[in-house]
């Protein structure tokens, strides 16, 4: 999916869930590429964090921050809050179900079902803390290697089709191709992705025999 689009959307709903929380959000989006992940599961693992991390503030509030980025490849989302941290002797075992930080009515299932569904995307949580000052998680996913130029090659096909659908044709296809490529390794936005396209590679009407 493209990560704009996706964390945007998330954003919308996380404003939502904390209005009237006293928790200011502040999204991230430091990759604006594209990745493949399960989006539900994403979805359900990132509520759950939010949740965990307004419980950790707690009335007084704070600053949720949501961070999109890239690691040797791989996408990773940390979810961190300003809250009071979570005790050394518990930090080892919270992903384990029945371990919890001390809130109030808490399961200590949360957690354990967010690790299950990161590992169900073939990837990893993880956690750092400090005490009084606030934790971090941490979703790392693998992202296959060839991955974002198969999206691009996927889109250039769909633009060509587009295009042909309205009586054009791109006069130099390879070039389709290059210019997505090049516009999304230098982190252009998706919706950037068609204007270079249309800015860069030459169109004419189809000649009709």
């Amino acid at each position: 999916c493209a990560l704009p689009i996706f964390f945007e959307d998330l954003g919308k709903q996380l404003h939502l869930e904390l209005d009237g929380t006293g928790v200011e959000l502040d999204l991230q989006l430091e990759d604006r590429g594209v990745a493949r992940f399960d989006e539900s599961k994403m979805t359900r693992v990132l509520h759950n964090l939010v949740r965990n991390a307004v419980e950790a503030m707690g009335s007084r509030g704070g600053t949720l921050t949501l961070r999109v980025g890239r690691e040797d490849g791989d996408l990773v989302v940390t979810v961190s809050d300003t809250g009071r941290g979570i005790p050394k002797e518990i930090e080892d075992k919270l992903f384990q179900s029945f371990v919890t930080s001390g809130k109030r009515g808490g399961t200590g299932l949360g957690l354990a079902l967010s690790r299950r569904l990161v590992e169900a995307m073939d990837g990893q949580i993880r956690v750092h803390s400090v005490p009084r000052r606030g934790s971090s998680f941490y979703v790392q996913l693998p992202l296959a290697r060839d991955m974002a130029g198969q999206f691009t090659k996927n889109l250039a096909e769909n633009l060509m089709t587009y295009a042909l659908g309205r009586g054009l044709e791109y006069s130099d296809k390879p070039g389709v191709l290059a210019v997505l490529k090049q516009s999304e390794a230098s982190g252009h936005k998706f919706q950037d992705l068609i204007l270079a396209v249309c800015q860069s590679v030459p169109m004419q009407r189809m000649r009709v025999e």
